[in-house]
């Protein structure tokens, strides 16, 4: 379940190079292609692809922010509610390396502008619920608590032993 296919390693080696600093010209072509290759990655069902995207809910670009969301949300929804807690755990292992510099330093004073939307937003605070810093964990959980749709109980039954 947390490995990933060689096509899906294929589309995150070809987000990584378009997420690449470039000029200015052809920045919409470029957004253009990282949402279709962010709506691949969604398709794959692979959810180990995560820790790789998460960079992507922190663009500049609202298109790709929503396409991020959209994406994170298909991939925790490929997970049984079972093994949301082996996910976690994927998670904080795999943000030392292959995470975004936005993912390793995201602090609590952001994770409100996580929400956006509902049901992706609560995906996306889920997935912050899963953050190896407590006070990020903390901030995601306070906002899940808000949420009253019932996608939210999953991540707050996992962090109910959680100092935060």
């Amino acid at each position: 379940m947390w490995q990933l296919s060689e096509q899906t390693q294929q589309l995150l080696v070809r987000l990584a190079r378009l997420d690449e600093p470039r000029l200015w010209f052809g920045r919409q072509k470029r957004t253009e292609q990282v949402i279709a290759v962010l709506q691949d990655v969604a398709e794959s069902g692979e959810p180990a692809a995560l820790p790789a995207i998460m960079r992507f809910v922190f663009a500049r670009s609202a298109e790709v922010q929503i396409a991020a969301h959209q994406a994170v949300d298909r991939l925790i929804s490929c997970v049984p509610f079972e093994n949301l807690l082996h996910l976690s755990e994927h998670v904080r292992r795999s943000w030392r390396w292959d995470v975004s510099e936005e993912w390793r330093n995201f602090s609590p004073g952001i994770v409100s502008s996580l929400a956006i939307g509902t049901r992706p937003a609560t995906s996306v605070l889920g997935l912050a619920s899963f953050h190896p810093s407590g006070y990020v964990r903390h901030q995601a959980v306070r906002l899940l608590a808000e949420v009253r749709g019932g996608s939210e109980l999953p991540y707050l039954l996992i962090r109910q032993n959680d100092w935060v």
